[in-house]
This record gives structure tokens, sequence and C-alpha cells, in this order.
């Protein structure tokens, strides 16, 4: 199994409404990649001096299923 970590620092101006709406379509995205076995993602609760708002982990079956991930469009 391999672990990808996102983390992702929002742009000044971004709504928790987008925020929102952006999960939900990331809700869809195991269904749509071949050897995708789970994705988390959320809010950054840590220490926010970091400079990171959200952070996902993407478990993913193997090398092969990280490639179809890392180039898939959604």
């Amino acid at each position: 199994m391999i672990q990808h970590i996102v983390l992702l620092k929002l742009k000044p101006g971004v709504t928790d409404e987008q925020v929102e709406a952006a999960f939900e379509a990331g809700s869809e995205v195991p269904n749509e990649i071949p050897g995708l076995m789970r994705l988390t993602y959320g809010r950054d609760r840590s220490e926010p001096a970091h400079g990171f708002d959200l952070a996902s982990l993407v478990h993913l079956k193997d090398e092969v299923a990280l490639e179809a991930y890392l180039n898939h469009p959604s």
C-alpha cells in the first residue's frame, strides 16, 4: 500500500461553502480511480503557523494505482 499526503493552502477569500463543495466533489474520486482504496480529507486543525489549511491522505493499492491517481483529471 502507498500513502500519498496532500497539504493545501487556500487562497484568500475562499469561503467555507467553496471548501465544502470541493469536499463533496472529491467524495466521488475513489469510485473513479482503480486502486484508490481510501481518500480522507478535512481542514487542518494543527498549528496554523505552518501555513496549510487543508490536508488529505490517499491510500493506494500499489505503484500502478499511484500513477493512475496522479494522471487522473479529477
